[in-house]
């Protein structure tokens, strides 16, 4: 079952580049996106338009300004966070990476906000805490407790790491220790913090990745092993590039967009499976069962929009992405909405 959620929730896909819903008591959200203070009277004092990120706590406990903290809460529900991007929250609220510049560096770095202690500290660094010189650090995700954090870079994070490709890396902020995973992009952690879902052009992590495409893979951070998610219904990757995976909360569910055609069914399909509109769709890899479904599909079949950018929840039962397919025939602004994928129980 697909639900359409309209630009009004969550002040419009458009607005929303990116959220997050806890499952802890605290009943938090963050979100982040293009803002305009004429848009709420109880902005009006920031005088600035821009990229923020937004935090609708239980209790007000952000203000205004580059670090967070517990000051000037006066008024309305949403408060900024940070002049920041790309936010992910723990499962009990109390934890927020996001990512960020600060006054005295000129590219961007992940940050952690502590709710409970009140203040930022940067994540984005390697094993001694120090900062490289250069490179940029962003698209954090975080473990359920917290613990974990995984987010992409450039930087050399690792001892005698000189090439500046992009890599996903997992900062331990109780060890204090920072271990690349491979290169890639765009990591998700699951909430038990075993495994991290990520982006990869590269052609060396799995055997016969022939594609030559980014893919999307998940890596093991017990036992170290790395196997391909967007594959093909033969198994070998896909004749499409995938990216921005989501994964659940034990890691069995893996969600992402894709262009390619082959991973439900390759050829000879039923009308029913067959991947027609040439452009990025959701996916859901069970990796429990080894199955694939494309969660961006209708019973019309008439899906002929991109969807991108999915997210998952604990279970992997409910899958939130966005799209431009229409819901109706009144539905004519050809605009990003958000969709929400309601699975079977888990």
């Amino acid at each position: 079952m697909v639900q359409r959620r309209t630009r009004n929730a969550l002040l419009s896909a458009a607005f929303c580049a990116a959220a997050a819903l806890s499952s802890g008591a605290a009943q938090a959200a963050i979100y982040s996106g293009n803002w305009d203070p004429a848009y709420g009277a109880s902005f009006a004092g920031l005088g600035w338009k821009g990229t923020a990120t937004f935090f609708i706590p239980d209790t007000c406990l952000a203000s205004s300004g580059w670090i967070a903290n517990t000051d000037g809460c006066a008024g309305g529900e949403m408060k900024v966070l940070s002049d920041g991007r790309d936010p992910y929250i723990s499962a009990d609220s109390r934890f927020v990476v996001f990512t960020s510049k600060a006054p005295d560096v000129l590219k961007e770095d992940v940050y952690l906000f502590d709710r409970e202690a009140g203040f930022v500290r940067r994540i984005s660094v390697d094993s001694t805490g120090a900062r490289p010189p250069a490179g940029w650090s962003g698209t954090p995700s975080i473990s359920g407790d917290g613990r974990l954090i995984a987010f992409a870079s450039t930087a050399s994070l690792r001892p005698a790491t000189g090439n500046p490709a992009v890599r996903v890396y997992v900062r331990d902020t109780l060890a204090n220790t920072t271990n690349s995973v491979a290169p890639g992009w765009r990591p998700a952690i699951s909430a038990n913090g075993r495994y991290v879902a990520f982006a990869s052009a590269a052609v060396n992590l799995v055997p016969n990745d022939r594609n030559n495409l980014p893919d999307v893979f998940l890596a093991d951070l017990r036992n170290g092993s790395i196997e391909l998610v967007s594959r093909g219904t033969k198994g070998g990757s896909a004749n499409g590039a995938s990216t921005n995976p989501a994964v659940s909360g034990d890691g069995r569910f893996v969600a992402f967009q894709s262009e390619a055609s082959d991973m439900v069914c390759a050829s000879g399909c039923p009308r029913s499976l067959e991947d027609i509109n040439l452009l990025w769709d959701v996916f859901l890899f069970d990796r429990e069962s080894r199955t694939m479904a494309r969660l961006s599909s209708d019973p019309l079949l008439a899906w002929l929009e991109e969807s991108n950018g999915p997210a998952i929840d604990a279970r992997g039962s409910v899958v939130a992405f966005s799209s431009r397919h229409p819901i109706n025939a009144n539905d004519n602004a050809h605009d990003l909405d958000l969709f929400i994928r309601q699975l079977a129980a888990r």
